[in-house]
C-alpha cells in the first residue's frame, strides 16, 4: 500500500476527491461528464482542479487524448480527453477512504481504442443518467456492470490451472439455434454493453441489459437481438446469472432514429419475438441524453451534490413513493422534479408500437 503524506492529502480539495470517487465508479470521464455530475459548474474551473493532482510525483489520474478527421478539409480536430484513475489513485482512495475498497475500479490496461471512444463515452453517459435518476426517485442501483468489467485477472494459480478469470461480467452463454429455431446442441457467448439492477421505492427489482448501437445496420442489430437475446430470455440465462426470477428488459439505445424505425418494423413481423414484445425497448441517444442542439446537458446538470440526497430526504421521498402507482404518477407528472433524470424512464418504444416507461 502506498504512503501518502498528510500534506499531500490536504492539498486536494473536495472537488478533487469527488473526481477520484467518480472515476472509481465510472472508470472513464470527460470534462463534460464531470460537469454533468455536478462536481463543478463551469468548464473553466476544471484545469485549476486538475492542477492540484500535480502535487503527487506518481499521478493519481491519467489523460488520454483523442482526435477525429475534420469534414470537408484535411486535418484533425481534438476530442475531449478521457480521464482515468491510475493504480496510484486507487491506492489513494483506499488509504483515505478504506470503506470504498470493494467499489473501486480502475483501468488496468492502456485505456480504450480510438474506435471505441464514442461508445465508451455514451456508456458512461448512460451510467450517470441511471445514477441521477435513482438519486432523484429514491431508487437503489444495486449493481452496474459494463463490458469493461471483468471478474478478475488471468494470473496466479487459478489461471495456471486453466480457469479463465477474465470473464466479462456482462458475458452470457446461450444455446445456438438453426434457421428454423431449433437448438443445435452447441453454445456460444455474447456480451451486453452494460447490465444493471435497480430496486424502485416499492421494493420491486428491475434487471436491464443495455445495447448501444451506432450506425444504421438494421440487419446486424436484428440478428444480434434474435441470436443472442431471444435464447437468453427463453432459457432464463441472464436472470439466473443475476439471481432473480424475472427476465431483464433489453434497452437498445441507437444513434440513428432510422435504425429504430427499421428495426421495429422487422421485429414486429419476426415470429421469434412474438412472446417477447415487452422485453425490448428502444430510444435514441439524443432523446435519452438531451443532446440536441437546443439543449446543453451542463445547463440542466445538478450543481454540487444536488443528486446525493441526504438520508432523511431519501426516506421522505421513499415514503411518498412507496405505492407503485403513486411512484409512477409522480415520476411522470410532478413538475418539481428535473426533466433530465426522467429521460431514463420515459419515451421508450416497444415492439408493436407502444411508447411507455420502462417500469
Amino acid at each position: 500500500m502506498a504512503y501518502f503524506s498528510q500534506k499531500q492529502v490536504d492539498r486536494l480539495k473536495e472537488s478533487n476527491i469527488q473526481i477520484l470517487e467518480a472515476l472509481a465508479r465510472y472508470r472513464y470521464l470527460t470534462s463534460r461528464q464531470i460537469i454533468a455530475l455536478g462536481i463543478t459548474a463551469h468548464r473553466s474551473q476544471i484545469s485549476r482542479i486538475m492542477g492540484r493532482f500535480e502535487y503527487f510525483t506518481k499521478p493519481l489520474i491519467e489523460r488520454s487524448k483523442f482526435s477525429e478527421a475534420t469534414e470537408g478539409r484535411k486535418g484533425r480536430r481534438a476530442k475531449e480527453d478521457i480521464i482515468t484513475l491510475t493504480k496510484r489513485g486507487a491506492e489513494f482512495l483506499i488509504a483515505t477512504q478504506p470503506d470504498m475498497e470493494d467499489d473501486i475500479r480502475f483501468v488496468r490496461s492502456k485505456g480504450i481504442a480510438a474506435r471505441d471512444y464514442e461508445h465508451t463515452k455514451e456508456t458512461v453517459d448512460f451510467h450517470i443518467l441511471v445514477d441521477q435518476f435513482a438519486a432523484m426517485y429514491a431508487c437503489t442501483v444495486d449493481c452496474f456492470h459494463t463490458y469493461h468489467d471483468h471478474t478478475g485477472a488471468n494470473n496466479g494459480k487459478d489461471a495456471a490451472q486453466g480457469i479463465n478469470l477474465r470473464r466479462r461480467q456482462t458475458t452470457f452463454t446461450v444455446p445456438e439455434v438453426d434457421a428454423d429455431g431449433r437448438t443445435t446442441g452447441k453454445e456460444h457467448k455474447f456480451s451486453a454493453d452494460a447490465m444493471f439492477h435497480l430496486t424502485d421505492p416499492t421494493g420491486k427489482g428491475h434487471l436491464f441489459a443495455v445495447e448501444i448501437q451506432r450506425g444504421q445496420d438494421t440487419k446486424r442489430l436484428c440478428e444480434k437481438l434474435r441470436d443472442h437475446y431471444i435464447p437468453a430470455l427463453a432459457e432464463g440465462t441472464i436472470s439466473e446469472d443475476y439471481g432473480v426470477q424475472y427476465n431483464p428488459k433489453v434497452l437498445v439505445i441507437c444513434e440513428s432514429p432510422a435504425l429504430i424505425e427499421n428495426t421495429l418494423k422487422r421485429l414486429a413481423d419476426d415470429p421469434e419475438f412474438e412472446f417477447f414484445h415487452k422485453c425490448f425497448a428502444f430510444h435514441t441517444i439524443e432523446e435519452l441524453q438531451g443532446t440536441s442542439e437546443d439543449f446543453d446537458i451542463a445547463q440542466e446538470a445538478p450543481k454540487g451534490l444536488a443528486w446525493n440526497l441526504t438520508k432523511d430526504t431519501r426516506q421522505q421521498i421513499a415514503y411518498a413513493l412507496r405505492d407503485r402507482n403513486n411512484w409512477l404518477q409522480i415520476m411522470n407528472d410532478d413538475p418539481k422534479y428535473s426533466e433530465h433524470p426522467k429521460r431514463l424512464a420515459k419515451g421508450w418504444r416497444f415492439i408493436g408500437g407502444k411508447v411507455r416507461t420502462i417500469f
